[in-house]
């Protein structure tokens, strides 16, 4: 069982490590910015720089405004032939669109992490507990998903751009990633992972006569 445990710790170590490195360069040291971004379109910066999702709302809300007005202006044979992907307003509706969709994604996203990352908790606890009572299939089995779950939602995320929403989102997973690497060594010193044998000696034999 001891051996099954330093696997399950080395495994643990090795991925939360991992982790921490990529989340620390994604969050810190990553070029977040372009020569080229000088180029973007204003509500592009608009949408880069954005400090909330209201921010982008009420940018959307006027957005849609221009185009129900464009769409008002034009005839069915226009807009028909209209390139909405390029033509204003109508891209900068569907870029802001974009914008907000990706916020509310992110944001689930960390709710999520978080949600997850406390049931991986719950059966780190329970297998602590478990393991304390001698029942050992069931700390061994608690043990491995508790910390399967907490390096998995802490892992890092891969975006093709980056906003403020983006930016909680790394640091929610880093958060989260060093409080699961403490964890682990915590647990590690409460099962005793690394103690040695000696220290549980058995006890001589004694001799059925009562002999020395």
């Amino acid at each position: 069982m001891r051996v099954f445990l330093k696997i399950l710790f080395f495994i643990g170590f090795t991925c939360l490590s991992i982790n921490t490195v990529r989340l620390s360069y994604q969050l810190w040291f990553q070029p977040t910015v372009s020569v080229l971004d000088k180029y973007d379109a204003p509500v592009e910066s608009e949408i880069r720089d954005a400090t909330s999702i209201e921010a982008l709302l009420t940018r959307f809300d006027q957005a849609h405004a221009d185009v129900e007005t464009a769409k008002a202006n034009l005839n069915p044979k226009e807009l028909k032939d209209l390139d909405r992907s390029s033509e204003e307003p109508f891209r900068s509706e569907r870029l802001l669109r974009g914008a907000i969709q990706d916020w509310e994604r992110q944001s689930n996203q960390i709710f999520k992490i978080r949600v997850y990352w406390c049931a991986g908790l719950l059966f780190l606890l329970v297998g602590v507990f478990a393991y304390k009572h001698s029942s050992v299939w069931i700390a061994l089995s608690s043990l491995f998903v508790g910390f399967s779950e907490m390096v998995y939602w802490a892992s890092p995320s891969y975006f093709g751009s980056r906003s403020l929403e983006t930016e909680r989102l790394l640091a929610n997973k880093l958060g989260l990633g060093a409080t699961s690497f403490l964890l682990l060594l915590l647990v590690a010193y409460l099962v005793g992972v690394f103690r040695t044998d000696e220290s549980q000696a058995p006890n001589p034999t004694k001799h059925e006569d009562g002999a020395p």
